[in-house]
């Protein structure tokens, strides 16, 4: 009632026009919501002023100095006073460019965001001029304008962000949190052009440095290792109008997450869950339901029949024809596969953790594992005939369904899923218990790890919890080298376990129970020594086995996701025979 009375009875604010700063403080909302977005927006423009070489500097990841340095083609004097006007652009003039974008940025409202929230200082020489100019910008007005001494190309600096916006600050995550989004945003655009220098200095430490004239093979085993590269598929493929190329995974190289799935149009990085979708499905069976494949996915197609003007950051495009495009990628895909003749085998787990080259096929789950042996020998798995509990109203179908009557129809019980539900989850609490003892295995040879920069950057964010665990590194000049482990990954490729884990702990910022390769073992470990269809129950042990089933944390699905019971209710029974 209070709430109606406000609502009716409370005079109507008069229209006002808002203020530019105010509106520029708005804009700057949509497009600089952290600090990767205003590196963003300055290396489109370098790349669009046809650099070669840029660089990015920060401290305290962008929030206290952002500057980036490149080789372009430059401002003259004139342009560089409207440079941070809002909606000036150099890329656009009528409203028919928008449907021939052939640029990363063409708005002309990043520099303007930009300043509005932070102390800019933009210097700038054009290739023939004798010295460039140098403009400082506070609160979107000229502090002062002069000329400076200077190379070819442009440096703008951002000092302060979100100085006279304190609010935005608080939704920020931890600086090597930002650090880490950033070093993400650096390795994308080195993947996009391989011919381009790129650096990335953070605090006077430098984390990533790609030189001059690479090519996307050499930056992909560069960025994310020799190991990984060994695991794709290259890709080619020209249509009518479009041309796909790049690299996709074999199931191997599939992960948790979709950290390694980039997709560029026309060279511009982009986010689309229906590709994503797309690529996944083409791998049919041979991809577990819960992995991502990885893959550098690069469309090539005219402009005009690209929209990149549908996200406020130009992270979101729309396809004039999407389903045509959908298809080809899936074909050009279906053919890698094909011509390759893809088969799934898992080839993460080490005979010997001392020699990480000695690889072999699993055949057994991973239970030959110092893990897996122990979980088999020390673990008493629940048995169904351990206990007499004479009842009734249950049956045995093709010795393999129970059958239950229940207070609202019949159950259907899959036998061996349900005892395979049972004894994953025992399997599962047991190796907590190894886990939780925290006992320690020092290497005898410290193992040296191979981590991509966005890699480093998030273990030096999440290090303490690691170590809290077991794990302990050692660092030798610019070398990662590991220690000590925990004793359940004694004989595991800890690489993939530490990789997977640093996934994990980015993605959530918690540890998993268990990672991908144990989940695995478990689920083995419980299904060879669940009972078998066609094995023959008595009334008590089929009794017995629909009792331990409904003490389950989760009795719906086995661990590998089948079903293990369907419920039918009295009213399904009822239309089956119409009785409604």
């Amino acid at each position: 009632d209070n709430l109606s009375e406000f609502l009716y009875h409370s005079p109507m604010p008069s229209i006002k026009v808002l203020p530019q700063d105010i509106v520029s403080k708005i804009a700057a909302g949509e497009v600089i919501e952290k600090p990767i977005y205003a590196v963003k927006e300055l290396i489109d423009n370098s790349i669009d002023a046809k650099s070669t070489q840029i660089k990015i500097t920060l401290q305290d990841a962008g929030l206290k100095r952002i500057v980036c340095r490149d080789n372009g083609i430059g401002m003259d004097k004139d342009d560089l006073r409207q440079s941070f006007m809002p909606h000036t652009t150099s890329k656009i003039e009528l409203a028919e460019d928008l449907y021939n974008i052939q640029t990363l940025g063409f708005r002309g409202e990043a520099l303007s965001s930009i300043a509005s929230v932070s102390l800019m200082t933009i210097r700038s020489r054009q290739k023939d001029s004798d010295h460039g100019y140098q403009i400082e910008i506070k609160n979107g007005q000229i502090e002062n304008f002069q000329p400076a001494s200077m190379a070819e190309g442009t440096e703008i600096t951002i000092q302060n962000l979100f100085y006279n916006t304190p609010a935005r600050i608080k939704f920020l995550k931890s600086e090597q949190t930002e650090l880490r989004l950033i070093t993400e945003l650096i390795i994308s655009y080195s993947f996009a052009y391989p011919e381009i220098s790129f650096s990335l200095i953070h605090n006077d430490r430098t984390i990533v440095d790609m030189p001059l004239g690479q090519t996307l093979e050499t930056r992909i085993k560069k960025l994310h290792g020799e190991g990984h590269f060994n695991y794709l598929l290259k890709i080619k493929n020209n249509f009518e109008y479009l041309e796909i190329t790049g690299y996709v995974g074999k199931p191997q190289s599939a992960a948790t997450n979709s950290r390694k799935q980039f997709i560029y149009v026309n060279n511009r990085r982009v986010y689309d869950k229906n590709i994503s979708y797309l690529v996944k499905e083409t791998f049919g069976s041979l991809l577990e339901p819960k992995l991502y494949p990885s893959f550098y996915l690069f469309i090539s197609l005219p402009p005009e029949r690209v929209d990149i003007n549908v996200h406020p950051r130009k992270e979101q495009v729309a396809f004039s024809e999407d389903q045509m495009i959908g298809s080809a990628i899936q074909n050009t895909i279906a053919d890698a596969i094909k011509s390759n003749d893809i088969k799934y085998y898992d080839l993460r787990w080490n005979k010997n953790q001392q020699d990480q080259s000695q690889k072999f096929v699993l055949h057994d789950g991973g239970t030959a594992t110092y893990t897996g042996k122990l979980l088999k020998e020390t673990t008493n798995t629940w048995s169904l005939k351990n206990d007499i509990n004479e009842t009734s109203k249950v049956a045995q179908f093709h010795n393999l369904y129970i059958v239950s009557q229940t207070k609202k129809g019949i159950l259907l019980i899959d036998q061996h899923a349900a005892h395979e539900r049972i004894l994953y989850e025992q399997f599962l609490d047991e190796y907590q218990k190894l886990q939780d003892k925290k006992e320690i295995q020092v290497l005898s040879k410290p193992l040296l790890l191979e981590f991509s920069p966005d890699e480093n950057v998030a273990l030096e964010e999440h290090i303490i919890s690691l170590e809290n665990i077991g794990f302990k590194f050692q660092k030798v000049k610019n070398e990662l080298y590991l220690i000590t482990i925990p004793e359940v990954f004694r004989d595991r490729d800890l690489q993939s376990i530490l990789t997977e884990t640093l996934d994990d702990l980015t993605q959530s910022n918690i540890f998993k129970k268990v990672d991908l390769k144990t989940d695995k073992m478990l689920s083995y470990l419980a299904c060879r020594s669940a009972i078998k269809a066609g094995e023959k129950l008595n009334t008590s042990e089929m009794e017995n086995l629909i009792k331990k089933l409904s003490e389950t944390r989760t009795q719906y699905t086995c661990p590998h996701g089948r079903p293990v019971q369907v419920e039918l209710s009295l009213d399904e029974l009822h239309r089956l025979f119409h009785r409604k």
